[in-house]
């Protein structure tokens, strides 16, 4: 079982970053030291992960991602958005696109079963998302989603495995990624993967909702307020 054995947090008024890093040492010599790394005014968590072997024989392992998910009772009705909106996971390949499983679905829908690259995965509600965006867009991982049981309760998860890492004795490789834990916001999400914006998802009506999307931002970088855009966007589709 992996031990903490040093932790350290990086805090300072006014500062930009807010930093913490955690390191592991095993009794074969390696140690991993994991770093997360926060900007202020952004939703995307910098994730390094650095393995060095100072032992006298070669190392193996796997670098994984993970997101698990116990899904929230819904007051189901009509007057209710949440009720129609999806929960679920998502994942994107170069290959199959943009796809998604609502965990009424999970059992069925199902992430390709051989190794892919150039790939995120994520878990979306109504108006929230949370994805790993790994930087190295080359690397080879395979999807995998599962249900378990936590407490009596469904806990449903999707997961990216990279192919194994050898660090030879006296030898060091870094890992990063990123992890985005916040709002559907479309511009920000794209600067950090062009493909991630897809998680705002209209639907068959993509062709008409994308643009009025387009318009009300406009009209909210312009007047500064969602409501007056709102109440603004109404009054020129009237026109």
């Amino acid at each position: 079982a992996a031990e903490q054995a040093a932790t350290e947090l990086a805090l300072a008024d006014g500062a930009k970053d807010v930093s913490a890093s955690f390191l592991w040492t095993g009794a074969n010599g390696v140690t991993i030291r994991r770093s997360y790394t926060l900007s202020r005014g952004d939703y995307a968590l910098k994730v390094r992960d650095d393995v060095v072997n100072r032992g006298t024989a070669a190392w193996s392992g796997h670098v994984y991602r993970q997101l698990s998910r116990v899904p929230h009772d819904i007051k189901r009705s009509m007057f209710n958005p949440e009720t129609f909106a999806f929960s679920g996971a998502a994942w994107y390949t170069p290959e199959d696109k943009f796809q998604k499983a609502a965990f009424s679905d999970f059992l069925d829908e199902k992430p390709p079963a051989t190794e892919v690259q150039g790939v995120w995965i994520g878990m979306l509600q109504h108006h929230f998302a949370t994805a790993w965006v790994p930087r190295e867009t080359d690397q080879q991982v395979r999807l995998e989603t599962s249900v378990t049981t936590h407490d009596g309760v469904p806990l449903y998860s999707i997961r990216s495995i990279a192919a194994p890492l050898d660090v030879a004795p006296g030898a060091s490789s870094t890992h990063l990624s990123r992890l985005w834990v916040g709002p559907k916001l479309q511009a920000p999400m794209a600067k950090l993967a062009p493909s991630l914006k897809l998680i705002v998802d209209y639907g068959v009506f993509t062709f008409i909702a994308q643009p009025l999307f387009w318009l009300l931002s406009w009209l909210h970088l312009l007047l500064g307020n969602w409501g007056w855009a709102i109440i603004a966007i109404v009054v020129v589709l009237k026109a």
